[in-house]
């Protein structure tokens, strides 16, 4: 079974397999890329890890391509992935506030930030309000690579180099055992895809028409 890993010239990674001489695997980060050959070991077993490294077949994109012509033709169909991956749009804001130094941010919605802080002013306040006002979007904090397979491997070699250990000799080694660096990749993989953040970051903000809003709230009060 032999896969080769060839950079794109769009910076992603594809994996191309001599089996089916084709690409298998299109416009993949470096990340992902370790974690399509975790997943191809962990459902083999572990049974020989050295199926899942790479042969040097082709030798780049121009090559693979090449060979894909020849073979294929210029028929796009025959992957049911499209060579050209859409840009992934980002995450939409989780919140809005009328201030960058919210501590607690609730409101789903811009409308709401602002009823909110007009809630607690008083008629005069509201009034002397300028009819647009800056509204801040906000979007979770995204986790980062410190997020990674080393971060939950070090310490528990370390618990077992004190408890297990050769106090005279090395403790742990240069490297850790390929089916534990797999796992620990698939399970930094789920972390990444069920963890929530709490904290949040600023993604934008915009100018709020509240003219109306506030002729709302005034009405209101002055009803009552």
């Amino acid at each position: 079974m032999g896969r080769q890993i060839i950079q794109q010239p769009n910076g992603n990674y594809a994996i191309w397999s001599s089996i089916v001489d084709d690409f298998i695997w299109l416009d993949l980060k470096k990340r992902d890329v370790y974690l399509v050959f975790a997943m191809e070991a962990v459902r083999g077993g572990f049974k020989d890890l050295e199926e899942v490294n790479c042969v040097l077949f082709p030798s780049d994109w121009e090559s693979a391509m090449k060979i894909r012509k020849e073979l294929h033709g210029d028929n796009e169909d025959f992957r049911e992935s499209p060579w050209d991956a859409p840009e992934v749009e980002p995450d939409p804001p989780t919140f809005f506030s009328v201030s960058k130094d919210e501590e607690r941010l609730s409101h789903e919605d811009p409308a709401e930030a602002v009823g909110e802080m007009m809630d607690g002013m008083t008629y005069k306040e509201i009034e002397e309000l300028p009819d647009k006002i800056t509204v801040y979007a906000w979007r979770r904090t995204k986790m980062g690579d410190e997020v990674n397979h080393l971060g939950i491997l070090e310490p528990i070699y370390e618990n077992l180099d004190d408890e297990y250990g050769d106090p005279d000799g090395e403790m742990g080694g240069s490297e850790y055992p390929k089916e534990v660096v797999l796992a620990a990749m698939l399970l930094v993989d789920a972390i990444h895809k069920t963890y929530t953040p709490w904290t949040c970051t600023v993604c934008g903000e915009e100018e709020f028409d509240i003219a109306e809003q506030k002729k709302e709230i005034l009405e209101d009060r002055d009803a009552d």
